[in-house]
């Protein structure tokens, strides 16, 4: 779902600037109605299958087997346990939700032989898990297995259904799950559907406007793309993407979607799956498994493989891990170089600072960096420690600037240094001198599709096997011409050992 657009957009390059410290977890006792089962505290296990749901760039719930549902209104920054409708899930449960309040939980029960027949239960909470309702679902078939629950608002809401030997059917709902109509994904061009085999498998079912999209997945060749313009009365094939195998599509806007693997095998469309090309992203995982990835709007996105959960907020570029819900152990991050380490810091050489400049020096990551005095060392802002920010105004992340207002995320990044994603329009350059090498330093504005303009000035430094990258947002022009001198000052005075 879409934000105001200057809130995306200044959220683009601010890297992971919105985490508001360390991951909390606390309980949330149910209150008025039909009281849910209070839920079981404890600590999640991992590796373990988590489902998402990320109905707003703020809003983020993550379901765990284990029977653990938590929720963040911080992108991930603190999360809260909310309650579960039963104690004892079913087959297959999943969760959806279109904000803080709204959502829904379904669970399975056993599927006949080749998916031929299975029963659906959904429940329903208006409070944020308080209370639940076990819905009717009339028109549900029992044919067909069940999977993917998607509402794209509080009354409108799709459940997929797929066997081995029939075409897919989405169910649809327009008042809140009571009531159901299914409708039969037509075969894409050049295939059809045959008894015996594996069929397609249809994903969620993403809505933007009045287009409704959604994946589906079979054998082993690449997912196709469905779309549908009547409330999904009707679906028709509109496009397959490039990649075979479980690697589903990403949905990011309406005609921005991804196939994300890992480092320089990602790829992107910009327009609606005609064209594929490869995406520059620092995506990676340790597990050889999909991915789950949703996106709350253009810019915010979060990820999954067993539980362990990542956040972007520049459209799937860059990606940070953040701490799963329920766990002591906080967060992984990139390991520092190998001559990184507290005793070798202090033999690097720090930049002299001018009159007015103060110095900040990285213990874990060996460099030093100059930056204007009047500036606000904003630390790591709950990001891990690969991650610091300035500000020349005191601000928690990049929308709460004023119109003069510069942001600064220097940015740890393990291996080659990436280039800016493809909405990245650069407009002016300048070659620096950085700690001995010739550096390129782009100015220029951001792009992304369903947004506004914002202003960045973009570097990065490779040293060793590690690459520094600088990001200065602003959300207005004026602001960032009148702060290049100050940035290329604080690029220029950047020193690693």
């Amino acid at each position: 779902m879409k934000v105001a657009a200057w809130v995306a957009t200044a959220l683009g390059l601010a890297l992971e600037l919105l985490a508001c410290g360390p991951v909390q977890v606390s309980q949330v006792a149910p209150a008025g109605g039909t009281r849910s089962p209070s839920p079981t505290a404890g600590r999640l296990y991992m590796p373990q299958p988590a489902e998402l749901s990320v109905p707003s760039a703020n809003v983020a719930w993550v379901y765990f087997a284990q029977g653990f549902l938590f929720r963040s209104t911080d992108r991930g920054g603190t999360w809260e346990q909310r309650p579960l409708p039963v104690s004892r899930p079913g087959v297959g449960p999943e969760i959806s939700f279109v904000d803080d309040q709204n959502g829904w939980y379904s669970t399975s029960g056993s599927p006949e032989t080749q998916c031929n027949g299975q029963l659906a239960a959904i429940w329903r909470t208006t409070d944020g898990g308080a209370t639940w309702q076990l819905l009717n679902t009339a028109g549900i078939s029992t044919s067909q297995c069940k999977e993917g629950l998607s509402f794209v608002d509080p009354t409108h809401g799709f459940l997929a259904a797929w066997d081995d030997n029939h075409r897919p059917t989405i169910y649809r709902t327009a008042d809140g799950g009571k009531s159901w109509a299914g409708a039969t994904l037509p075969d894409p061009p050049g295939s059809a559907t045959q008894g015996g085999g594996v069929a397609l498998r249809a994903g969620l079912v993403r809505s933007f406007g009045s287009t409704l999209l959604v994946s589906a997945l079979g054998n082993q060749a690449a997912p196709y793309v469905f779309r549908s313009t009547d409330g999904g009365a009707t679906w028709g094939a509109i496009a397959q993407g490039a990649l075979s195998g479980a690697n589903d599509i990403v949905f990011v806007t309406a005609s921005r979607w991804l196939q994300l693997i890992a480092i320089d095998q990602s790829l992107e469309t910009t327009d609606s799956g005609r064209t594929w090309h490869p995406y520059s992203t620092d995506y990676s995982q340790a597990a050889p498994i999909a991915p789950l990835i949703v996106f709350g709007d253009s810019l915010i996105g979060f990820a999954t493989v067993r539980g362990s959960i990542q956040r972007t907020v520049d459209g799937g570029f860059h990606w940070v891990v953040i701490q799963t819900p329920g766990t002591q152990a906080p967060a992984p991050s990139p390991s520092p170089p190998a001559a990184a380490s507290s005793s070798s810091c202090h033999a690097q050489a720090n930049p002299a600072p001018s009159a007015g400049w103060l110095t900040f020096s990285s213990a874990s990551w060996c460099y030093s960096v100059a930056y204007p005095a009047a500036w606000y060392d904003l630390s790591t802002l709950g990001a891990p420690d690969t991650e610091q920010y300035f500000s020349n105004e005191k601000v928690g992340a990049p929308l709460s600037l004023t119109g003069a207002g510069i942001f600064l995320g220097l940015s740890a990044v393990p291996g080659e240094c990436p280039t800016p994603g493809a909405y990245y329009r650069v407009d002016g350059q300048a070659a620096l001198d950085v700690d001995g090498q010739a550096v390129s330093r782009t100015y220029g504005y951001l792009a992304p599709p369903q947004s506004e303009t914002a202003w960045m000035i973009y570097a990065a430094i490779p040293h060793g096997a590690t690459c520094y990258t600088f990001r200065f947002i602003t959300l207005a022009q004026a602001a960032r011409d009148h702060n290049v001198a100050i940035a290329d000052k604080m690029i220029a005075s950047f020193r690693s050992s």
